[in-house]
C-alpha cells in the first residue's frame, strides 16, 4: 500500500487540511507552559477529537500530559493511567488507546499515533470489548510498538519518500517529524478509501 500512496501522493496530500497542520504546530510549540490554560486545553480536545467524556477523565489527561513533560512515560503506562480513570458520569472505564498513543505524541513527537483509520490501514484487530481490560491493553501495546517499528523502517528504507517530499513541499513548516508526516499521509489515504475512493477495484482519490 505504500507504492499506491507514493503514486497518488498528490491526491493524498491535497486533502490535508491546512489548519489542520497549521493547529498541530501550535499545540505542540511551548507545550509544557499551556496545559494549564483552559483555552489551549479547549483547543487540544477538540484537535484531538476528545469528546463526550468527564471533567475528571479531562483534568487527570491532562495532569498525565503535564508529570510526562518531565518524567518519561510509555504507551504502556499511558494505556495503565487512563484507564483507571472514570471517563463518564456513571463512573465507566475504558482502554483509551487512541488518547494513550496522542499523549505519548505530544512528549515524544517520534511516536505515532494510533486510531481507528491508522488501525484499519495495517489490518488490526481491535481487542473485543468482552475481554478484560489487561488483555486488551496487553495486545494495544503489542500492536503500538508494531507501529513504532514499522514507522522506523519505513523511514529507514525510504518506502514513503516520494509522499514525504510531496508533504513537505506543501507543508515546508518547521517542526513535522516524519513519523508525524507518515501518520497524516496514512490518515488521509484511509479516509479517502472510506469516503469511496476505491472504484471497481481501482483506487481513484479525489
Amino acid at each position: 500500500m505504500y507504492s499506491v500512496i507514493n503514486q497518488y501522493a498528490n491526491e493524498v496530500v491535497a486533502s490535508i487540511d491546512h489548519d489542520h497542520v497549521s493547529t498541530y504546530l501550535d499545540l505542540t510549540c511551548n507545550l509544557p507552559g499551556r496545559l494549564g490554560e483552559e483555552a489551549y486545553r479547549r483547543r487540544y480536545r477538540q484537535f484531538w477529537v476528545m469528546r463526550g467524556l468527564s471533567a475528571h477523565f479531562y483534568e487527570s489527561y491532562f495532569q498525565t500530559l503535564a508529570g510526562a513533560q518531565h518524567n518519561h512515560i510509555t504507551f504502556r503506562d499511558a494505556l495503565e493511567i487512563l484507564h483507571q480513570v472514570p471517563c463518564t458520569q456513571n463512573g465507566s472505564l475504558r482502554v483509551h488507546a487512541s488518547f494513550a498513543s496522542k499523549l505519548c505524541h505530544m512528549c515524544d513527537p517520534r511516536l505515532p499515533i494510533y486510531d481507528n483509520l491508522v488501525a484499519d490501514f495495517f489490518f488490526f484487530e481491535r481487542p473485543n470489548y468482552d475481554q478484560n481490560p489487561e488483555g486488551r491493553i496487553v495486545e494495544y501495546e503489542r500492536f503500538y510498538q508494531f507501529l513504532v517499528a514499522e514507522y522506523d523502517r519505513v523511514i529507514r528504507m525510504g518506502l514513503l519518500a516520494v509522499a514525504i517530499g510531496v508533504f513537505r513541499a506543501q507543508f515546508p513548516q518547521p517542526g513535522l517529524t516524519d513519523q508525524k508526516v507518515i501518520d497524516s499521509l496514512v490518515w488521509s489515504f484511509v479516509k479517502q478509501l472510506r469516503n469511496g475512493a476505491l472504484l471497481n477495484a481501482q483506487v481513484q482519490l479525489l
